[in-house]
């Protein structure tokens, strides 16, 4: 249970320092986006989670993470991690180079790849989550 802890703490701690955005038009990428998968190494080995799915004794669910990108240029994220208290952070967006986003919340940007109706983005090498488009 340890590990799960640790997983959500490091989450908290990406979605805290490393999520932003500026600004943008209708680009096409506007939605809301949930938890698909996270695909990570243990042991050596490439695991996949699925929503739905339990992983270290806990299961993950669609709602873990939701991000919404509106048309105004506005992000909405929110987390609802199986162990502590939801939250919900805003900041805003636009669309980087090729199939990249820029967010910034809390002045802290971070780019991610929003490719096929999904978002894609390092979770500080442990690991890649993919949340989907509904």
């Amino acid at each position: 249970m340890n590990k799960i802890k640790a997983f959500f703490l490091s989450l908290l701690a990406v979605i805290f320092f490393a999520f932003g955005f500026t600004a943008c038009g209708d680009t096409g990428l506007a939605g809301t986006y949930k938890f698909s998968y996270l695909s990570t190494t243990v042991e050596g080995q490439t695991i996949l989670v699925y929503a739905g799915d339990e992983y270290e004794g806990v299961v993950l669910d669609e709602d873990l993470i939701t991000i919404v990108l509106k048309d105004d240029g506005t992000v909405k994220l929110s987390m609802n991690p199986p162990e502590g208290e939801a939250f919900t952070e805003t900041g805003t967006w636009e669309q980087g180079e090729g199939n990249t986003v820029i967010f910034t919340i809390d002045e802290y940007p971070q780019e991610i790849i929003v490719e096929d109706g999904k978002i894609t983005f390092d979770f500080y090498g442990q690991g890649l989550l993919t949340l989907e488009k509904d």
